[in-house]
Formats: C-alpha cells, structure tokens, sequence
C-alpha cells in the first residue's frame, strides 16, 4: 500500500507540474472585438438573441473564453472546436460569403436547428444557457427558409451554385443536359451487359 501511494503521490505531483507549466507557457487567445452577426442578412432581434446564445461562442468571432480554456489539455480542445467551428461557417462573416454559399449555410442551420445536432451535447452539458427548446429550435429553422426564400428572389444566386449540391439553382437546359448524360450512361451500362450476356451463351472457341 505505501508503494501505491507514493506512485499515486508522484503521479500528482507531476500532473501538478505540467499543468503550472501549461499556465505559464500558455498565450490566451485574443479577445476580439465584437462583431454582429449575420452582417447583410434579415434577421429579427429575436432569433438573433438565439444565434448569439447558443452559437456565438464557436461560430463567431465574439468567443467568451471560459477560465478553464487556460488549463491545458482543457485549452487544446476548446482551442480545436473553435477553430473548426469557424472554419465550417463564421457568422461574424457572414457578407463575406457568396449569396450561394449562404443558402448552402443557413440550409445546414436549419438541418441542425431541427434535429438537435447543434449545439454539440458536451457544450451544451458546460453551458446550459446554450440549451435550445423545441420552440426556439423551431424558430431557428423558419428563419434559415425564409432567409433562403429572400435570397432566392433576389436572384443573386450564381449559375454555378448547382455545381456544389444546390440542384434546384440549375439552369433547365443543364438539367435537361443531366438528364441526357445519365440516360446516355445507362445505355452505355445496359449494352456492355447485354454483349457479356451474349459472350457468355456463344463462347468463342480457338481452333
């Protein structure tokens, strides 16, 4: 028992260490300025209010960061899902993104608002105020349709947003276009099937 305490002792002790060391070599990250969400889009005070409680802290650049994001190995985690949070959309540049790219985005808002994905469980088990209600999840996603709706009719959509997923943003003739490729893909398919089919039945035998 006594041996098992001194390991014990020792690996605290070092435990102790490194995370004094990660205080003193750590850099907290800059406190940015304050910059407003969804910069060009429509949005109510309302569902603005949600965006900044429950998705600011990650996907913008108005971060609040917690004491424990100086403690490492706390830091480097917090410091990677903000920085991949971002990088997948950033509401603090939201005009810098293309009218296309925002209907890709609030789309994706949308998906998460209403089946729960977002904010992350773990976040949300550290932040509580972060929690959406069924309601205010459903407020989220009526302002992504509309928001599309808008930019929709506005038609500032580019040409080649369909070439990225958005299938309903395509020219008819490039549809039409598609449509004769696949066509031209299955009968391509079918006669090579057809032709094995025949191989198969009359074997060329060599002499």
């Amino acid at each position: 028992m006594p041996r098992i305490f001194r390991v014990a002792s020792l690996l605290a002790v070092a435990l102790f260490a490194v995370t004094l060391t990660g205080l003193a070599l750590h850099i907290e990250p800059p406190q940015a300025h304050a910059k407003p969400l969804f910069q060009g889009a429509r949005i109510d005070g309302p569902t603005l209010a949600l965006f900044q409680r429950a998705c600011q802290n990650c996907h913008s650049e108005n971060t609040q960061w917690p004491w424990y994001s100086r403690i490492p190995p706390a830091s480097w985690m917090i410091a990677k899902d903000v920085y991949e949070a971002r990088r997948h959309v950033n509401f603090s540049n939201w005009n810098s993104y293309r009218p296309d790219e925002q209907v890709d985005f609030l789309t994706r808002i949308g998906i998460a608002a209403r089946t729960g994905r977002m904010p992350l469980p773990r976040y949300a088990f550290l932040h509580r105020e972060a929690v959406l209600a069924s309601q205010e999840r459903l407020q989220i996603y009526e302002w992504s349709r509309a928001e599309k709706k808008r930019l929709r009719a506005a038609g500032q959509l580019s040409q080649s947003s369909f070439l990225r997923g958005d299938w309903r943003q395509a020219p008819a003739a490039v549809k039409w276009m598609e449509h004769l490729t696949i066509l031209g893909h299955w009968y391509f398919l079918t006669t090579k099937i057809g032709e094995l089919f025949v191989a198969a039945e009359h074997p060329v035998t060599i002499a």
